[in-house]
């Protein structure tokens, strides 16, 4: 798309105008990988994007996911025998400069194992059995922001598969941003045939785990030549179980923990940091795979420490010298039943942030919801939040926005009654008239950001460049209407107007976040896409000027595929009689802009005029005048009506005949 070359890191990526693909789980080669495709097609599955993964958007990078129609390999599989097993041909992925750590597998499919319905369009097939006594089919699946694609441009249907580990390898831990492996996902309750979860299959796969990993493995080592007896506790189970990837590691030691700590110490070639949280004591080790928390809990003992946890999913234990698994509170039983239960009255009292992480997990595990009891306990303790830490709640925030499913933890952070103690700023959304989308603007901003979650519908673009950019969007969205209950005004006719709050909003998103202590840059970004965020729409409302599209490409540089992710998810959570023609612009738009962008970064760099040439033509002191004659030459080079630097002279001469604005300095 475009001459210009991503810098480096950045990762080219298309985002296609298709129905969305249901998220599903790559699993092995079967019969459904037959019946899901027709005569003779290249299947060329793209793992998920190493930062925007999670995304929910459907990325399809520049050439390796392009059908290699050319292969002679694929050219001779057309023709074999239908009934010989599926080809199955591993690539690395070479379209990201050798840099990218996924692996391209294309799989060839065999003629005649499949049909098209003829009720589908091209590219979507339905599944059929041809004979009703094999056994049951399991489906090619993708993870969350994968890409199924034909050589007919259709996309593969898959059904949604979440749930518990029943079987096999739980996976490798892979470094951040690398490689994960592409395990089949079971549904809650266990896969077919195979029974429910139960504590000997989580041991099984925490026993490969363990086995798989070196970080672990050493830990267990350690153990043993100590004589501790060390527990791998709380989300690392967890996430064991649901087969998710686990950054971090939690352990418990209950006995020996001084020659444990000594040893690891040892090994890893590192002394932890110590320190105490509510009378107990931590250390953490700093590894390249991720942190090691060690708590001591050899006076409370193990159960003692399980029930200090925030959720009884997050309370059960595996035991890496013995190999077994401890669930004294019942965490299976509810993974199987999805459901979020606190130990005990007082979980939220001891630490008013887990009623925000009950929220973030809402967002993280799709399906999931909250006991009854739970949620009165977590009501009544929402109050004191205000003396959490401010960092800690843009953490969570942020690790919600990061989720599978935001909207549903931004419901629930609405329905408990979080939103007044945590960003008091946004209360006047609730109740105040969005205009044109006929609901108020908070529901507007939940349903923004559930575009981004569930409808990739989206043009192509450039580049995005890492695993924040998510969280980013996202936060983006939840901000960029903060302002439309202060510049609210009803005219004559009934119709509500915020003229203004994009300017006013920026300013208003800029104190919250530096009351959230983010970073100037981070700030700084999601300010400006606020402030820009209804120039799309502007421009297609005008017919889309040429003049406005560069002027629009320019300004927001790197931004570019934000900004038209914001757009597109802020059109589609509006309602409203004019919403499809008024997308079908907003399309086309955003369809142009990254063309338009591509052009102008493949003109030279290098300006035609610098800022003393401009003081030397036009005898300006240096001042704000100066930059804003360079953006003028800028936008003329752009349009076409200046190439060279004698063009540019004459050009700044024929502006500076013209009185410069008040307010500047000449």
């Amino acid at each position: 798309m475009g001459t210009a070359r991503p810098r480096q890191g950045a990762c080219p990526l298309h985002l296609h105008l298709q129905p969305p693909i249901e998220r599903g789980h790559l699993g092995a080669p079967g019969r459904a990988a037959q019946a899901n495709a027709v005569r003779g097609q290249t299947i060329v599955v793209q793992d998920s994007h190493p930062r925007l993964g999670d995304a929910g958007f459907r990325f399809h990078p520049d050439r390796s996911g392009q059908p290699n129609e050319g292969d002679p390999q694929s050219e001779r599989s057309r023709d074999q025998d239908p009934r010989r097993p599926l080809r199955r041909a591993v690539r690395r992925g070479n379209a990201f400069g050798g840099r990218h750590p996924r692996a391209v597998q294309e799989r060839t499919v065999p003629s005649g194992v499949g049909r098209r319905r003829p009720d589908r369009p091209r590219g979507d097939f339905g599944v059929r059995r041809r004979d009703a006594s094999a056994r049951p089919e399991r489906e090619i699946g993708t993870r969350a922001g994968s890409v199924l694609r034909s050589d007919r441009g259709g996309a593969l249907p898959t059904q949604e598969r979440s749930g518990l580990a029943g079987h096999g390898s739980p996976g490798h831990r892979a470094s951040a941003g690398g490689p994960r492996s592409s395990i089949e996902r079971t549904p809650a309750g266990g896969h077919p045939g195979r029974g429910p979860v139960n504590r000997e299959r989580l041991a099984t796969s925490l026993r490969t785990r363990v086995a798989c990993e070196p970080l672990l493995q050493l830990l267990r080592e350690c153990a043993v030549d100590t004589g501790a007896t060390l527990y791998l506790v709380g989300g690392s189970v967890r996430d064991a179980a649901l087969r998710r990837r686990c950054q971090d590691a939690d352990l418990t030691v209950v006995r020996h923990a001084a020659p444990l700590v000594d040893e690891i110490s040892r090994r890893l070639g590192t002394r932890g940091f110590r320190f105490h949280k509510r009378g107990v004591t931590t250390w953490r080790f700093a590894t390249p795979s991720g942190d090691v928390d060690l708590v001591d809990a050899v006076r409370c003992g193990l159960e003692h420490d399980l029930r200090r946890r925030e959720l009884t999913i997050n309370a059960m234990a595996y035991d890496l010298v013995e190999q077994n698994v401890v669930d004294p509170l019942g965490g299976l039983k509810d993974l199987r039943a999805k459901r979020l239960r606190a130990p005990g009255a007082d979980t939220f009292r001891e630490d008013p942030a887990r009623c925000l992480r009950a929220a973030r997990f809402l967002a993280e595990l799709p399906g999931f919801r909250i006991e009854r009891d739970t949620r009165r306990w977590l009501i009544r303790e929402a109050p004191r939040l205000r003396r959490v830490a401010v960092e800690r709640i843009r953490e969570e925030l942020s690790k919600l926005f990061g989720g599978i499913r935001p909207h549903d933890g931004l419901a629930a952070v609405h329905e408990w009654g979080l939103l007044d103690p945590l960003l008091p700023e946004l209360s006047p959304l609730h109740g105040c008239a969005a205009g044109r989308d006929r609901t108020d603007v908070w529901r507007h901003t939940v349903k923004t950001i559930e575009m981004s979650a569930t409808r990739p519908r989206l043009p192509s673009f450039g580049t995005v460049r890492d695993r924040d950019e998510l969280p980013l969007l996202r936060w983006t969205l939840f901000l960029h209407d903060m302002a439309k209950p202060t510049t609210l005004v009803v005219e004559p006719s009934g119709k509500p107007t915020f003229h203004g709050h994009e300017e006013r909003g920026a300013a208003m998103a800029d104190a919250l976040l530096k009351r959230l202590r983010f970073e100037s840059h981070t700030r700084r970004r999601i300010t400006q896409l606020i402030r820009w965020h209804l120039r799309p729409g502007h421009l297609a409302d005008a017919g889309a000027p040429a003049r406005g599209m560069r002027r629009l490409a320019r300004d927001a540089g790197d931004d570019l595929p934000l900004l038209c992710l914001h757009a597109a998810c802020d059109a589609q959570g509006s309602g409203g009689s004019g919403d499809a023609a008024r997308w079908r612009r907003m399309s086309r738009v955003l369809r142009t802009l990254p063309e338009i962008q591509s052009k102008l970064r493949a003109l030279p760099d290098t300006p035609l005029l610098s800022g003393a040439d401009v003081i030397r033509a036009t005898g300006l002191t240096p001042g704000p005048r100066i930059g804003e004659l360079l953006r003028k030459i800028a936008e003329a080079r752009d349009d076409g009506r200046v190439s060279t630097r004698r063009q540019a002279l004459a050009y700044l001469e024929e502006v500076t005949r013209s009185p410069a604005p008040s307010g500047t300095s000449s």
